[in-house]
């Protein structure tokens, strides 16, 4: 499923758009890393790029991270400007990368029949950090994080939708709840191929999960 092209159409060009500003300039480090830039970036700049299921799982979060954290600099009149950012924007960035992140991460552990935690890295491997890195991508706990707006329910690391859930029962003006998003954002599940791999195993040794 990781390394598998991304096959939602709709949601893919949107991505790939974006990917082609992001490889004119070298601003968005972790973006860079993600499409292996360096050695990428002339196909998306000639329009050639394609992204796989890993690589739009681990962007639609880098930029989930990154759009939260622009909400609260507007918030703060960041930059000398007046001071924006109002509970109606907080819903369209939810809606947006954070939603399309969460629903890749749980196609991700339907297909391989992990929970969070065993897609998490390992203990033992160079590039671990903390334990649950896959459950802590949780939008609710990326919210939490960069707008200290964190859910008063005590939540399990390996229970990946509770960081979100208490967002999801608010009630925004001219939005609804939380977890409608119809009005913003992409508002809709992927269409991925993903439930053609259901009967395989946990694969956390094969693949990196960002």
């Amino acid at each position: 499923w990781h390394a598998a092209p991304y096959t939602d159409a709709g949601v893919a060009a949107i991505i790939e758009t974006e990917l082609i500003s992001y490889a004119l300039r070298r601003d968005e480090v972790k973006t860079w890393q993600i499409m292996d830039f360096d050695n990428t970036r002339l196909d998306y700049r000639k329009r050639k790029g394609s992204v796989t299921n890993g690589q739009a799982m681990a962007l639609s979060t880098e930029w989930c991270r990154s759009s939260l954290a622009s909400y609260l600099d507007n918030r703060a009149g960041g930059h000398g400007g007046a001071v924006t950012g109002s509970e109606q924007d907080l819903h369209d960035v939810m809606c947006d990368y954070c939603r399309l992140s969460d629903e890749l991460r749980g196609v991700a552990m339907h297909a391989s029949q992990c929970d969070c935690l065993e897609l998490s890295t390992h203990s033992e491997t160079s590039s671990y950090s903390q334990e649950g890195d896959f459950c802590l991508k949780n939008s609710g706990h990326l919210l939490c994080n960069v707008l200290g707006r964190c859910s008063s329910e005590v939540c399990l690391l390996q229970d990946f939708e509770c960081a979100r859930r208490e967002y999801d029962e608010i009630e925004v003006p001219l939005r609804g709840r939380g977890d409608e998003c119809n009005s913003g954002g992409f508002g809709f599940a992927p269409t991925l191929t993903t439930l053609v791999f259901l009967g395989c195993i946990c694969i956390t040794n094969v693949f990196f999960w960002y």
